[in-house]
């Protein structure tokens, strides 16, 4: 037999991280800071909404129509025919919250007209008109 012994060292110890809760908290972070970035936000359409003394905080969550200043309408963000503001007032008939009607200071007042004019043929009543406190 051989005379030398083998030693075997016992610090070959492997560290090993638990990255697990790191990833659990990175991804709620994402989680709050994609909920609360969308919270206030009403509508991504840049109109640039007339001046009035008294004027109510608009409530984030509602159903949006907006005109911007070349008179194009969009419903909840999404762009439409003039020739269908029938139908989309025709979705609006049956919503139960206030519907924000958003139009630029340098839109044609005939294109605010045909929107308030297509949610009155729907039976909407409940609608108002977006404003910027002064």
């Amino acid at each position: 037999m051989s005379d030398k012994i083998k030693l075997t060292s016992r610090r070959e110890y492997r560290s090993l991280i638990d990255i697990t809760p790191m990833i659990d908290l990175v991804f709620l972070l994402v989680i709050f800071f994609m909920v609360t970035s969308s919270l206030g936000k009403i509508s991504s359409i840049n109109v640039n909404l007339p001046r009035a003394d008294k004027s109510d905080e608009n409530i984030a969550g509602e159903a949006v129509v907006s005109i911007n200043k070349d008179n194009e309408i969009f419903f909840n963000d999404v762009k439409i025919d003039s020739s269908k503001i029938q139908e989309e007032a025709e979705k609006l008939a049956d919503f139960k919250g206030k519907i924000i009607i958003r139009a630029d200071k340098e839109s044609n007042y005939e294109s605010v007209v045909s929107v308030i004019d297509a949610l009155n043929k729907k039976g909407v009543k409940n609608f108002v008109l977006a404003a910027v406190k002064n």
